[in-house]
């Protein structure tokens, strides 16, 4: 236990400890990856993804999850995307990341190019004003 706690500390992750009839059960909580360590209680959600409400405009940003804002801040802030990228920077498995982009694509807001390893996600040229 007190080595989960000292690389639960060094990581940044938290955890809790709460007794129950057959043993111990451990919470992790990991830390928001799009907070602002220095203030994390002062941004909020009207603060995060400007960026991405100025570009889809608020009726289509404020139809999305905090996920799927964060992952078209990726792609607006880098041109395309791709899987991994997704994976790193949200902190999701690689099918939550597919499952998120694809959801995107439905949404008409990202569009995939290339195929495999060479798969790119691009803000749509709908959106984008592209022809």
């Amino acid at each position: 236990m007190r080595k989960i706690r000292k690389l639960c500390d060094e990581s940044g992750v938290g955890v809790t400890y709460e007794e129950i009839s057959f043993g111990t059960k451990l919470t992790f909580h990991r830390r928001d990856p799009f907070a602002d360590d220095r203030e994390p209680e002062v941004r909020n959600s009207s603060q995060k993804f400007a960026m991405v409400r100025n570009t889809l405009g608020r009726d289509l940003a404020d139809g999305l999850s905090d996920a799927e804002l964060a992952a078209m801040e990726l792609v607006i802030i880098n041109d395309d995307t791709t899987t991994p990228e997704v994976v790193e920077a949200l902190g999701v498995t690689r099918r939550g990341a597919q499952k998120l982009l694809s959801r995107l694509i439905e949404k008409g807001l990202v569009e995939r190019t290339g195929a495999a390893r060479s798969t790119r996600y691009r803000l749509s040229s709908s959106i984008n004003g592209d022809s």
